[in-house]
This record gives C-alpha cells, structure tokens and sequence, in this order.
C-alpha cells in the first residue's frame, strides 16, 4: 500500500511551521504543554494561510512550572516523543518532537517513524533516527533535512527549542520570498483539506493494522468521519463513496482513483470492494 498521502510544497509547510512554533513557544512561556499535537489538531483561519493557524485540542495539555516534570503517558502514537512513550520523566520540550513529526509528514506525506505494528513503532520511535533515504525525501531541500534532525533528537535537552527553531535558515528562507511567489502560496490549501482528510483515513486504518488503541473521544470522532463518506448508510465505505469524498475535499480525480484503490485494497479484509468500517476498523 502507498501510506503516502497528498503532500504540501515547503513554502507553504514553513509558513505553517513558523506558525506552529510561535505557538509552542508562546505555551511553554505561559508553562502550558500541550502533549498532543498533531496535524488534525491545526487548523487554519480563514482562507489565507497567512491569516494564521490555530492549535486546538488542549484537553491533554498540563501546567508545569519551570523544572518540573511530568510521568505520564499521552499522546497520539505516531507523534509522541520518545521520553514519553518510554515512560520516563519529561518537560514541554515533548511538544517540539511532535512538532518534528507533523513536519515530515507534512513534507512527506507520511509518519517519520511507521513500524508494521505498534510494538516495532515504538522502537523506531525510540531509536529516532529519520531515513533520508527514503524515495519520499529525494526532492526535499538539504535545509529542511537540517531542521528536522535539529528537532527529532532523542535526548530532549539537545532538542531544539521553537525559538530557535523560528530562526533556522530553512523558516527565513521560506517565508521571505517575493511577492510574486506569496500570489501562489494559497494554491496548496485545497491539497491541505486533502492532506487532512486522508489523515483522518490513514489514522484509523494504521491504527487497526498495529492494534493501537483508540480513546472513546477519538473513536467518536473517526465514527463520525466514516458515516460522513458513507452516504447510503450501510455501515461500509465503497471506493466510489472514497473517491468522490476526496475530490470534494480538492483531491483531484486521478490522485482520488489511486489513493483510494491503494487503501480498500489494504483494508478490504472480505474481499467485497468496500471497506466495512463497522467490522474491521472501528470494532
């Protein structure tokens, strides 16, 4: 299966990222960790990019007075730092890994660390090294690369923090072009309500192929998703439901046609063509 989904050009992820970072830094300033960031929980304002973004979802998020630490797991699998997932002590530099993550996958269209199951995940979490040799990275600038090794390191003291990280020579320079090119820098949003959509679609699968899972509150909402593709209500999704769905969301036709081949064809358990949400994934 193709786990890649429709992917940003890093103009626009840097304009995301700067924001994102202010934000983390402005949380840590008033001592608030969020402790589950991750991309279904930004949002942007309005139509422009530039408008901003938002970070919503502070159910998870603790106060924490300087030099405090917290031993407690929370989080979402695939973003959540490697001192969290071990169950060691930890601070808010937690927030940046996660923030590490959703760049890549914002790059890349897919989760840095993505074992075969849960078990093999958490390895690759917690050895924390980003394969760059990967297919997915080979038109990613060497500056980004940069960025993100500065950001996804194991050891939380030598993580780099959101000011720095607002200051890398890969934010300056993406976010400091001319004014030709900021005419373009909206186009990507339709790729972004795809992008969020087949997120949503690759959570809940990945999150039945590793058993990971899912909390009652996030369980509600993947319900919710599904019974929105699935217009005639019959507790399965087809692949026609699938496409259509994502090209309402911007995906365009053929993009729609392939992506949602690769993943009924992953999921499909029956064999029938549909996936059945009710059976295979949500049960």
């Amino acid at each position: 299966m193709n786990t890649q989904i429709t992917v940003c050009n890093e103009r626009f992820c840097a304009f995301i990222m700067k924001q994102l970072f202010s934000v983390i830094e402005y949380c840590h300033t008033m001592n608030v960790v969020h402790r589950d960031l991750k991309l279904e929980n930004l949002m942007i304002k309005g139509k422009d990019i530039e408008n901003g973004i938002k970070v919503i979802d502070f159910g998870r998020s603790k106060i924490l007075k300087p030099q405090s630490k917290i031993k407690e797991l929370a989080g979402s699998l695939y973003y959540v730092a490697p001192e969290v997932i071990s169950n060691q002590e930890y601070d808010a530099k937690c927030d940046m890994w996660s923030a590490g993550v959703i760049l890549c996958i914002l790059l890349t269209g897919k989760p840095p660390f993505l074992g075969k199951s849960k078990e093999e995940t958490i390895k690759l979490i917690q050895k924390g090294e980003v394969n760059f040799d990967n297919k997915e990275w080979n038109n990613i600038s060497a500056t980004a690369k940069d960025l993100i090794r500065k950001i996804l390191v194991v050891e939380p003291d030598k993580r780099l923090s959101p000011h720095r990280a607002v200051k890398s020579k890969w934010i300056i320079e993406k976010t400091s072009s001319s004014d030709q090119e900021k005419t373009n820098l909206n186009l990507p949003l339709i790729n972004l309500k795809a992008f969020k959509v087949q997120s949503m679609l690759m959570k809940a699968v990945l999150s039945y192929i590793t058993s990971q899972k899912i909390d009652n509150e996030e369980d509600e909402i993947i319900k919710k998703f599904f019974i929105s593709i699935d217009k005639n209500n019959n507790g399965q999704i087809s692949k026609d439901e699938l496409i259509e769905s994502y090209i309402e969301h911007g995906m365009s036709s053929e993009t729609a046609m392939k992506e949602a081949n690769d993943i009924i064809s992953y999921v499909d358990l029956n064999q029938n063509g549909n996936i059945d949400y009710n059976g295979n994934i949500l049960n």
